[in-house]
């Protein structure tokens, strides 16, 4: 059993991960994953996802990949086959989740043309531009501004007065600048 210090400590990033794989052997000659850079949308609707072509399964070096790390695995065709029938191909939108080392499916969509694009191109651009998480700025402030005021009284606490007033002058002087640099 792991100590609780081993417990708090993260385990380090892979240095290599396997890309997605939900294809069978039968649709290897089909399926591919696309690692997303960018999104265009087409003049004629459909939308194209930039990126660079990958086998599904394949092991990468983490590093060389983008940011966040978003691909569209396209699956191959689904439903049984019968001839003279057309079958649709079944496309996953994944994302790589950094923190926990895995891969996660945003969406999934199936069509027999390019419509299967149009499907994932809202969950896509949100997953390659993520929002910044929201801050409450005020709270976080007054809990670091309490935090630095704890360790000034507690540093302050057995100095003579004379040395008390001088160094919170000079630490007035100090925040001073730096609140006119902040501006």
């Amino acid at each position: 059993m792991p100590s609780p210090a081993q417990a708090a400590v993260s385990p380090a990033a892979p240095k290599r991960i396997a890309l997605p794989r939900s294809s069978t052997r039968l649709q290897q000659n089909v399926a591919y994953i696309k690692i997303v850079t960018r999104i265009r949308t087409e003049s004629w609707g459909g939308v194209a996802f930039d990126g660079t072509l990958y086998t599904p399964g394949r092991v990468v070096d983490l590093e060389s990949l983008p940011r966040p790390l978003i691909a569209i695995e396209c699956a191959g065709p689904i439903g049984a086959w019968r001839r003279g029938k057309r079958r649709e191909t079944l496309y996953i939108l994944w994302r790589f989740d950094v923190a926990l080392q895995e891969w996660r499916e945003i969406a999934r969509a199936q069509a027999e043309d390019w419509r299967w694009s149009v499907a994932l191109r809202d969950a896509a651009h949100q997953a390659l531009h993520p929002r910044p998480e929201l801050v409450d700025v005020i709270k976080q402030s007054r809990e670091l501004a309490d935090e630095i005021l704890g360790l000034i009284d507690n540093r302050l606490r057995d100095a003579a007065p004379d040395v008390k007033t001088s160094a919170l002058h000079a630490v007035y002087e100090e925040v001073a600048g730096r609140i006119v640099n902040c501006a």
